[in-house]
């Protein structure tokens, strides 16, 4: 379960690095905290973004703190620090859609699929299509073993996004086990169907 956790937040941190260092806004203090969670050491990334004044008004340093609390397996604390940063944001913000992301790997950090579930398809009425949510559901499907649901969510993606499987990060999060593995092979199999 923790592996998955992992490959699930790498995906999103690759998804979002960008946004958080190209808007200017990250304090020396908050660089600090999230090298510390990079580094694995969470109770420091915890007490450097804790020490703010205003980390309870700050998105970026409610999710360091809920990324560092998921990886102490923390779940509630981590819920709640990601709850709070979703709630900060509008509606729009396309921060909100890696919140909701974060949401639902703290779910599956407790085996909560179906409160996964629903947090991924908020994630995805926001941005349709968005890798990190789109591998998370494909994950939570495979986990839960509902072949169905799982069948037709790849047939529409093989459908509806040609380029998905084709993508570099997607590649590497299939590439990480055989349980992901077998959604290669499923893949492979709709293309020569579709064709």
């Amino acid at each position: 379960m923790a592996n998955l956790l992992h490959r699930l937040n790498k995906v999103k941190w690759e998804a979002h690095r960008p946004f958080i260092h190209g808007s200017g806004r990250i304090s020396d203090n908050l660089s600090e905290g999230l090298d510390a969670h990079r580094l694995g050491d969470y109770e420091t990334a915890i007490s450097i973004v804790q020490k703010l004044p205003d980390w309870k008004q700050d998105p970026l340093a409610l999710r360091i703190v809920g990324h560092a609390m998921l990886g102490l397996d923390r779940y509630e604390e981590a819920l709640a620090a990601h709850r709070a940063a979703r709630d900060l944001r509008d509606i729009k913000d396309r921060g909100r859609v890696e919140d909701e992301v974060n949401i639902a790997s703290v779910y599956v950090g407790q085996k909560n699929y179906t409160e996964a579930l629903e947090a991924l398809k908020r994630a995805l009425s926001l941005e349709p299509g968005y890798v990190p949510a789109t591998l998370g559901k494909i994950a939570v499907l495979n986990r839960q073993q509902r072949e169905t649901e799982l069948r037709e969510l790849l047939i529409n993606i093989t459908r509806d996004q040609p380029t998905f499987w084709s993508d570099e990060t997607v590649n590497r999060f299939l590439d990480t086990d055989t349980d992901m593995l077998r959604i290669k092979q499923i893949v492979a199999q709709i293309a020569i169907l579709e064709d």
